[in-house]
């Protein structure tokens, strides 16, 4: 098992204390192990023996929705929304460029970014 990212999303602040939102940030280590860190006026970092404990402790019966996620997937996740937002700005030049009869210049940009996308991805992935 790799390290899982770890996100505690407070739906309902029953105590008055944390907040809404997210409201603190972790690890689950190979072992099982939690870490959190609160993202609160008063920080703190604090150790759990399993998953399970933090859900225990600071699920507060469905109030709070505590979110695993690989960080392998946030890359590709990112690296997908930076191609959408590529895709989109070239789609967007193209158009308005070729308005002004500039589509040799639209073109060249539109290599360049081409060129950064696959730099970003590149980096992304390793």
């Amino acid at each position: 098992m790799e390290m899982k990212k770890l996100v505690l999303d407070r739906i309902e602040d029953e105590t008055g204390i944390s907040g809404t939102g997210i409201v603190a940030l972790g690890v689950v280590f190979p072992d099982g192990k939690c870490t959190i860190e609160w993202q609160t006026k008063n920080k703190s970092v604090c150790v759990y023996d399993s998953l399970s404990d933090v859900i225990a402790i600071h699920g507060h019966a469905g109030k709070t929705r505590i979110v695993v996620s690989d960080f392998a997937a946030d890359r590709v996740k990112s690296a997908k929304a930076l191609r959408d937002l590529i895709t989109g700005l070239q789609q967007d030049l193209v158009e308005d460029i070729d308005i002004r009869g500039w589509r040799a210049a639209a073109e060249q940009l539109i290599g360049r970014l081409a060129q950064l996308e696959t730099e970003q991805l590149g980096a992304i992935t390793t």
